[in-house]
């Protein structure tokens, strides 16, 4: 399952060279094959996993979302040239506009970050717990036609006043998709049983937390810790109730 965990420090308000580092050290460690960074920490990440074989991928316009789509691609188009070896994208759509019924100018903001990623997969970061059925399916009807590989459904980030997505709000997610794109699970997850339910609920990939001072924000330090739960689940006898079909388990990690 290791091929499956992804690793991010994205979430942390502060991201200094010491959390990446310690980040690449543990992916190389624990033999996590990718990891997720924001664009200014990719020269120190790059160095730091030369010759790893660990694939790194880059956030767009997180955590807001807020700018043009022309930034979001013109950022996308300039990475590119700079880390042609970045293995993805992930995107972060301006959730507000969309709320707003802009969907035409959601659209074309999918199509323009693909356009600019050309064979690369990119994923578009949203906030479920916001959306309703009805404009979950457009996102992934949207999404799916744009090429776009899959949606996040949240930023995760500590600041902002979002309650994160229940396990219901993956599950409403999964079903809008219908395999037409992937859907990533970014929620806390600090038990087996939490894990095994985000499985069932049709979640790719997640990222889990632990608690201090009373609130589900800081990130999980040790990587074995991400994986056990994890494990344990899938080896606790659940296995029958997690439905596989077309989607792949991976798991989100923070580190």
């Amino acid at each position: 399952m290791k091929e499956k965990i992804i690793a991010t420090n994205i979430q942390a308000y502060k991201i200094s060279d010491t959390d990446c580092e310690n980040l690449c050290l543990k992916a190389k460690a624990y033999g996590i094959g990718k990891i997720l960074v924001g664009p200014s920490s990719l020269p120190l990440v790059f160095r730091m996993l030369e010759g790893s074989g660990v694939e790194v991928c880059a956030s767009i316009a997180y955590p807001s979302g807020a700018f043009f789509a022309e930034a979001k691609a013109g950022e996308i188009t300039e990475l590119e040239q700079l880390y042609p070896q970045l293995s993805a994208y992930y995107a972060v759509m301006a959730v507000g506009r969309f709320l707003s019924g802009y969907e035409a100018e959601a659209r074309a903001e999918m199509e323009a970050v693909k356009k600019a990623a050309g064979q690369k997969a990119v994923y578009i970061v949203t906030e479920a717990k916001l959306l309703s059925g009805e404009q979950m399916q457009k996102l992934c009807g949207m999404a799916a036609d744009a090429g776009i590989e899959g949606i996040v459904d949240t930023t995760g980030f500590a600041p902002y006043d979002i309650p994160f997505p229940a396990a219901e709000d993956t599950a409403r997610l999964v079903k809008a998709a219908n395999g037409s794109v992937k859907v990533i699970c970014n929620s806390s997850i600090d038990t087996p049983e939490k894990a095994a339910a985000a499985l069932e609920a049709g979640a790719d990939r997640r990222r889990r937390y632990r608690r201090k001072h009373r609130r589900v924000y800081k990130q999980l330090t040790s990587a074995q810790h991400i994986a056990a739960a994890f494990f344990r689940s899938c080896q606790s006898g659940r296995q029958s109730k997690i439905k596989l079909g077309r989607r792949r388990l991976i798991k989100w990690a923070s580190m």
